[in-house]
């Protein structure tokens, strides 16, 4: 490397200008044959000294005398005429690579930062030309005192090439521009543009293992043009007089080089089709994270706007290949597409990737099958794909642009527009919310309408997801139509003789174990029955978990359409009542047959997956009520002021309006409708084990963060208690326990004022522990109706009772509670000392009751 390196040096013998003035001229000519031999010996060296390094495994080695050579050019490194060895130097590392590329290795990067140097060059002379075109046009017209801005302009507009022209404008004189200028025509005179795309091309004959290494090192290249390292700056440079200030402002904006970016999309169309999967796979991981990162870029969206485009042309080509069944590899391949719609600030990138979907849907989606279109010219080879594709189409319904958001839900309707004909009747809630538009869409996307019948077979949970999003996004318009198709899927799903869609691959169920918990899905105790078609009961959660999320929406004609559309479709596919004919109205019902006892496992799952959770989903915070018109009627006032007859009745909250959060109506409807469902269940199995699951809920209620929540739970649960109309029959000795178990722990809640938390959460507790000491005294003083329980029970919960009177009693000594200035409104909670006697009271009416009353004793 020393020798080589040395005798290149010194092979400029023309240049030492003190030999050359007293040389002859025969000397001049052999100081000259000289030069050029040595160049040529010193080159050779070079190249064989690489060839022999890659050929040895020696990585150091061939590094030292690649990145030795590439010094040699002076590409990059400073303005100097290019001399004869310095094209050599180019000439060799090109050769090397257009050849030997099989021993470079790592060495790859540096040989594509001197592709880069020269393609700028030759991009450079090219500008000119323009230039020089133009300024003879407008001396021509006779503006020759604008041809120098209209000069400086002209470099500044080229995407490709901003940044070469502040090397040049931004010089002390001309002579940068004129090094340049020859720099440029050297090079394109002694390397033609077919060299380079040689080596790019020859990339297909390289082995597996070098191709990586080529394409993992043209990544690093175009990641640091892409960063802007590497490019000349003019920070410190005289700006010359005839440059106006927007010509100098549009120079220093320094664009980020494509060059590599665009020479990695080719090599990737020339390597898809000659690489097996595995290879490619691991190719294409490199690539796609570079395009991803591009399409990603912070600040520059014409870069953005390349990338999303190279990745469509490079998707186009690789779907229309047909997909082997035991891989996934389109997933995989669009990947992302779903990345860049989530991420991308730009709003240009992310509708054009729209249509790029549009145009795969076009060209590769055919329905998954193998055949091809009528003209025979679009295969119709998308397959595991259509999961990211949905998924994106999905994230489009959060894209902060309507415009986007409207295209993506437009792409997806018309996927679905042949679900309308299939459905033979209309949805049991349309009425509600509005047909689904009935128009014929455009022919473009009808080409693609065919598709439905494939996606509802292997891809329903993956269209449930899609139209999810759609629900739950902030368009009112769009969350109703989408709310429409999931109807028009239940009534698909629920049609027996519509081919049930397969669990295969993207079927499978994936919100499952986030939502129902192991000791949830798991059997009763009294039985190891499976839930009734547990495949189908798969098919069905994702979707009855869309209308349990849709039910907590903020929009109030959302949450109510879906918990009508949830309790239907509860009632008519998990519930299915035969219609049998009784000749006279005393005849008692049939008993269930035998297996039914599995459609009330299904029953207890939905109860705990889907109708449980909506309390947890649901916004319960941010609400205020006037106090005074949840207390009981029979509470006692001893400190607040007791309320005149008109603020006894219900007022409506703050400034809100009837209905418009959640707790307003949608509780109520929600807590009814499961009280219905459980009703029905029991008239239907004869069993009221569902009892069990609706106590769950109030338990839940009662554990909620909002103090509205916990009050209107206790208000169905007296309901429930009191009124025999509420409930089929008399509660059973362990739903009665379960009741008794919950009020207990409600009671014995401990009580402190140790944080600000705790202190919030006492002033819900007085307003919820009156209501929990009247529910009680109800079971303790034999009130319920449709609860009788046993004495031990009743016992149990006047110990509780008694340990709530003591715990108030001792809040009310605190300094907070004994101020004789306090100011009561009818936002207020109760007095401590209230919440205390009003518990006392009803245990002195139970032990009362004891005492006298000998049939409480039975």
């Amino acid at each position: 490397l020393a020798a080589f390196s040395t005798s290149l040096e010194s092979s400029n013998g023309w240049t030492n200008s003190t030999q050359w003035a007293e040389a002859t001229e025969n000397e001049r000519y052999a100081m000259s044959r000289h030069a050029l031999a040595m160049t040529e010996v010193c080159v050779s060296g070079f190249r064989f000294a690489i060839c022999v390094a890659g050929a040895c495994g020696h990585e150091i080695a061939r590094n030292s005398f690649v990145n030795a050579l590439a010094n040699f050019s002076q590409l990059g490194t400073s303005v100097e005429l290019l001399e004869h060895r310095h094209i050599r130097c180019i000439q060799a590392l090109l050769r090397i690579a257009r050849d030997d590329g099989e021993y470079l290795g790592s060495s790859w990067r540096t040989i594509f930062s001197v592709m880069s140097e020269v393609a700028r060059l030759q991009r450079l002379l090219d500008k000119l030309a323009r230039v020089k075109i133009q300024n003879r046009r407008e001396q021509g017209r006779g503006n020759e005192d604008s041809s120098d801005e209209e000069d400086s302009e002209s470099f500044a507009s080229d995407f490709l090439g901003v940044h070469e022209m502040d090397d040049i404008s931004l010089d002390d004189d001309l002579d940068r521009r004129t090094i340049e200028e020859m720099n440029a025509k050297t090079v394109q005179e002694a390397i033609p543009s077919e060299m380079i795309d040689t080596i790019y091309l020859r990339s297909t004959r390289l082995t597996d293992l070098s191709i990586k290494e080529f394409i993992d090192e043209l990544c690093n290249v175009s990641r640091l043009e892409l960063s802007g390292h590497g490019q000349s700056q003019s920070n410190g440079k005289r700006i010359h007089p005839v440059q106006n200030t927007a010509s100098l402002l549009r120079m220093n904006h320094h664009q980020p080089v494509i060059y590599s970016l665009q020479r990695l999309v080719e090599v990737a169309h020339y390597n898809m089709d000659s690489r097996l999967l595995c290879v490619w796979g691991e190719i294409w991981t490199t690539v796609s994270s570079l395009l991803v990162d591009t399409a990603l870029h912070p600040s520059n969206e014409a870069v953005a706007i390349y990338a999303v485009d190279s990745l469509r042309q490079l998707s186009i080509q690789y779907l229309q290949r047909k997909e082997l069944g035991i891989f996934e590899f389109q997933r995989r391949f669009l990947k992302p597409y779903e990345i860049i719609m989530m991420k991308c600030n730009f709003a240009t990138p992310r509708e054009l990737l729209l249509k790029g979907i549009e145009q795969i849907l076009l060209r590769c989606g055919g329905g998954g099958t193998d055949s091809v279109d009528a003209k025979g010219s679009n295969p119709n080879t998308l397959r595991s794909g259509w999961r990211t594709i949905l998924s994106v189409l999905g994230l489009a319904a959060r894209d902060s642009e309507d415009s986007i958001a409207k295209m993506g839900f437009h792409m997806l309707n018309n996927l679905l527009d042949e679900l309308k004909k299939d459905v033979a009747k209309a949805c049991l809630s349309l009425g509600i919310i509005g047909r689904v538009n009935t128009k014929n869409p455009s022919p473009v996307y009808n080409e693609y309408s065919h598709c439905h019948g494939y996606l509802m077979a292997e891809h329903f949970v993956d269209l449930v997801e899609s139209l999810a999003q759609y629900i739950s996004g902030r368009r009112t318009a769009l969350s109703k139509k989408a709310l429409a198709y999931l109807v028009m899927m239940t009534d698909w799903l629920g049609n027996d003789q519509n081919p049930k869609p397969c669990l295969a691959g993207s079927s499978k169920l994936r919100s499952l174990s986030s939502d129902v918990t192991k000791s949830e899905i798991a059997t009763s105790e009294e039985s190891n029955i499976k839930p009734a078609k547990s495949s189908e009961l798969e098919l069905w959660w994702p979707v009855l978990l869309c209308f349990s999320h849709s039910v907590a929406d903020s929009r109030e004609v959302i949450r109510s359409n879906a918990l009508s559309i949830l309790m239907k479709v509860i009632n008519r596919d998990f519930l299915r009542i035969p219609n049998i004919k009784v000749d006279d109205d005393t005849a008692t019902p049939p008993r269930v047959v035998a297996g039914n006892e599995s459609d009330l496992i299904t029953l207890q799952l939905i109860f705990r997956g889907i109708l449980h959770p909506i309390l947890e989903y649901a916004d319960q915070v941010g609400y205020e009520t006037k106090t005074l018109t949840y207390l009981p009627k029979n509470f006692t006032y001893l400190i607040s002021p007791q309320p005149s007859p008109s603020r006894q009745q219900k007022v409506e909250p703050g400034n809100k309006s009837k209905g418009s959060h959640w707790a307003d109506e949608t509780f109520y409807n929600y807590i009814d409708g499961c009280i219905a469902l459980c009703n029905r269940a029991s008239d239907y199995f004869h069993n009221m084990v569902m009892m069990e699951e609706l106590v769950s809920i109030f338990n839940a209620c009662l554990q909620s963060d909002s103090a509205i929540i916990r009050l209107r739970g206790l208000q169905r649960l007296e309901l429930i208690l009191t009124d025999e109309s509420q409930t089929p029959g008399k509660l059973t000795d362990k739903v009665i326990q379960m009741t008794c178990e919950i009020l207990s722990r409600n009671l014995m809640i401990p009580l402190n004022y140790e944080n600000d938390e705790n202190v919030a959460s006492i002033a819900g507790q007085r307003l919820t522990g009156s209501y929990v000491v009247h529910v009680t005294s109800i079971l303790l003083l034999n009130k319920a109706q449709n609860a009788k329980p046993t004495l031990l029970q009743r016992v149990q919960l006047a110990n509780s009772l008694s340990t709530y009177i003591t715990n108030w009693e001792n809040v009310a000594k605190l300094p907070e509670f004994t101020e004789e200035d306090q100011h009561f409104t009818v936002f207020t909670p109760p007095h401590p000392l209230e919440n205390a006697m009003f518990g006392r009271k009803s245990l002195v009416q139970f032990i009362t009751l004891l005492t006298f009353d000998d049939g409480c004793y039975d």
